[in-house]
C-alpha cells in the first residue's frame, strides 16, 4: 500500500476487506467449514465479491435530474457496510 500511495486514512478498510474474505474462506480448523458458516448454519455466497481499490461506479440518480445528466460517479470500492447491504467507496474528485 505504501507503494501504490494509498492513504493511511483509508488503510482500515483494506483491512477490514480482509478479514471479510477470510471469514467467508474454509478453515482446516473448522473441519472445512467457513466462520460464516458456523455462525448462520448456511454455506456463504461469493456472489456479491468485490476487488478492494477496484473502479466502481456510484449511482446519483435524483429526482429532478434531466435525460442529460451524468448518473453515475467514478469511483473507488473500499468495502462493505456492516448491517446493510451496501458499499463503502471514495468519490475520487470529491474524496
Amino acid at each position: 500500500m505504501f507503494q501504490y500511495g494509498f492513504p493511511k486514512l483509508y488503510w482500515c478498510y483494506a483491512i477490514s476487506h480482509v478479514v471479510h474474505i477470510i471469514n467467508k474462506l474454509p478453515s482446516i480448523s473448522l473441519n472445512g467449514k467457513s466462520p460464516c458458516e458456523i455462525l448462520h448454519d448456511t454455506p456463504p455466497t461469493y456472489m456479491n465479491l468485490k476487488m478492494f481499490g477496484s473502479l466502481c461506479y456510484a449511482s446519483t440518480l435524483e429526482h429532478n435530474k434531466t435525460k442529460l445528466d451524468y448518473r453515475s460517479r467514478k469511483c473507488v470500492f473500499l468495502g462493505y457496510k456492516n448491517g446493510i447491504n451496501g458499499y463503502v467507496v471514495l468519490d475520487m474528485f470529491n474524496r
